[in-house]
């Protein structure tokens, strides 16, 4: 993230603070990741760590300004389908598989902006869409 606003950060325009946070998942146990604050002005947006294992990804970051939140999600073009199946007694009643990151919306491995459900969509980040978000996320 702090490589997206190098520029940013090195014109003395965005200050990057990092601090510290417990995250508990059911399979890791507890573990420490870096939380960024991102100062622009007098205001303050969080990237705050939410998980290595989600649904759908292989980590989640929130960006929470004063203005909303956005999701950040880590994905890999393909990914594992998600299998349920339904039991009744002894007799399956109903099976399906659905994959979660459907090839046309993944370009290649990395940091996506998803909007929420139902009908999610996945933005790959560059540098000025995520300046672009944070702009969005501030005030500013």
């Amino acid at each position: 993230m702090e490589e997206y606003l190098k520029k940013y950060i090195e014109a003395g325009e965005i200050q990057v603070t990092r601090t510290n946070i417990q995250i508990s998942e059911e399979f890791l146990g507890s573990y420490e990741v870096p939380k960024l604050s991102f100062q622009i002005g007098s205001e303050r947006v969080v990237a705050k760590p939410i998980g290595h294992r989600v649904i759908a990804a292989d980590g989640r970051v929130d960006l929470i300004g004063t203005r909303g939140t956005l999701r950040l999600v880590l994905l890999e073009k393909e990914r594992p389908a998600i299998r349920t199946k339904i039991v009744i007694g002894e007799r399956v009643v109903e099976e399906s598989s659905k994959s979660l990151n459907p090839a046309s919306e993944i370009n290649e491995i990395g940091w996506y902006i998803a909007t929420l459900p139902p009908r999610i969509t996945r933005t790959e980040i560059s540098a000025d869409a995520f300046r672009d978000a944070l702009v969005e996320l501030s005030d500013g």
